[in-house]
């Protein structure tokens, strides 16, 4: 069995891929064609939590309910297990290529020791493996960026266009590829331009002679934030919370409700020299793979003919305690309205004997009342939680033990 691993590279519409696989896995494997559901079912970053080198830290593990250096101890070793069998049931049932789409390979994995654990997992269960990494224009990905940066609730300022250059290694795709190529030899590389593949699964629909008469069409997704907005989360800083986890689930905002009026603008000058610090890398890239061509990694330069508006990412909202304290209380209420519902959700697995999801849902409530623990406006309301997830975690262990339950 084949496998196809698109490793990125962040914001060439990875998402729209992934979820059309996501959304066209059972019809996929009709024709042959497997998407990894154990990696995660629709991006698989578990497998670049399992990657990263030791003593690592990364959100994706707080994510996933891993916490300590035991529970990442064992999430890697059930890992290697699952994935073992669900390559073994894809090929019995026919599969003769294998998907793995997860664009953290490209922005996380900064070394090539991780990128040889990502080998170490995946190279004994397959006869071919060719990478996948999708390329456009820096200044273009680094605007996208920004919006991104924003609905995770960082602070973005004009500054950052400063750190956009050839020695950031997120940017440096030379440098990118090389990591990986070291690893699985440049044979196995390819290297797509965005401007003739906007996304993966088209790529993919191509390569392998997907039919997608009955799938779902390949979704368009806009993720651009409104530099308004982006200057309101830049007041609220939202992260000033710190790390903590129980802060983070208070400092949500629904970014994608809002609507994008204005997109942030740099100007056509500052995108020209942006672009041109990459020259030199990008022109040792082409000169490896000769499939590029220098146009291929050119800006279309006429969307950057707006006049800048960086400056307003430096406006401040008025009230921006009294809208961080509207932002808490409502996320604070909507986290004890998960709550129930995750109560609810695990006793009606219980009652259906579903055990193993109602395990999942009482490490969730748990995770929930944990969080709420620190909140300052429904504190009250987690005692009955907690006694009905006492309750089902007592009702769960005599099921499993063979009590009665």
């Amino acid at each position: 069995m084949k496998l196809f691993m698109h490793i990125g590279i962040e914001k060439t519409a990875t998402t729209s891929t992934q979820r059309w696989f996501r959304k066209n896995r059972d019809k996929l494997l009709d024709q042959g064609v497997m998407y990894s559901e154990v990696l995660g079912p629709e991006t698989h970053r578990k497998l670049c939590l399992w990657a990263l080198a030791p003593g690592t830290e990364d959100d994706g593990f707080q994510n996933n309910s891993i916490f300590s250096e035991q529970d990442k101890a064992e999430f890697r070793e059930k890992l290697v297990a699952d994935f073992a069998q669900e390559v073994e049931a894809a090929r019995k049932k026919g599969a003769h290529s294998f998907v793995i789409s997860n664009e953290h390979l490209h922005s996380r994995l900064r070394t090539v020791e991780e990128v040889q654990r990502v080998y170490d997992f995946i190279a004994p269960h397959f006869s071919e493996i060719s990478l996948l990494c999708f390329l456009r224009p820096q200044v273009d990905v680094a605007v996208s960026l920004t919006s991104t940066l924003s609905r995770d609730r960082w602070v973005v300022k004009p500054a950052f266009f400063d750190s956009v250059d050839a020695k950031n290694s997120y940017f440096n795709y030379f440098e990118l590829v090389k990591r990986w190529t070291t690893v699985f030899g440049r044979d196995h590389m390819v290297v797509l331009p965005y401007k003739k593949w906007p996304t993966a699964a088209q790529y993919l629909i191509d390569r392998l002679q997907i039919d997608v008469e009955n799938t779902q069409p390949i979704p368009r997704i806009n993720e651009a934030v409104d530099i308004q907005v982006m200057a309101m989360v830049n007041t609220l800083n939202l992260r000033k919370g710190g790390g903590h986890m129980s802060q983070k689930a208070f400092a949500r905002v629904f970014l994608n409700k809002f609507e994008c009026k204005e997109k942030i603008s740099i100007g056509p000058k500052s995108a020209r020299r942006i672009q041109a610090r990459f020259d030199k890398s990008n022109a040792a890239l082409i000169s490896e793979f000769p499939e590029l061509t220098v146009k291929d990694l050119e800006p279309s330069w006429k969307k950057y003919d707006r006049p800048p508006n960086l400056w307003k990412l430096e406006q401040k909202i008025p009230f921006p305690d009294a809208l961080f304290q509207l932002v808490r209380i409502f996320n604070e209420e909507l986290l004890a309205q998960e709550l129930q519902t995750s109560v609810a959700m695990a006793q009606r697995a219980i009652a259906r004997k579903n055990i193993s999801r109602a395990q999942d849902l009482a490490a969730q409530c748990q995770e929930k009342i944990s969080q709420l623990k620190d909140a300052r406006y429904v504190s009250g309301r987690i005692e009955a939680p907690q006694k009905a997830v006492r309750d089902m975690e007592k009702r769960i262990h005599d099921i499993v033990s063979g009590g009665k339950g």
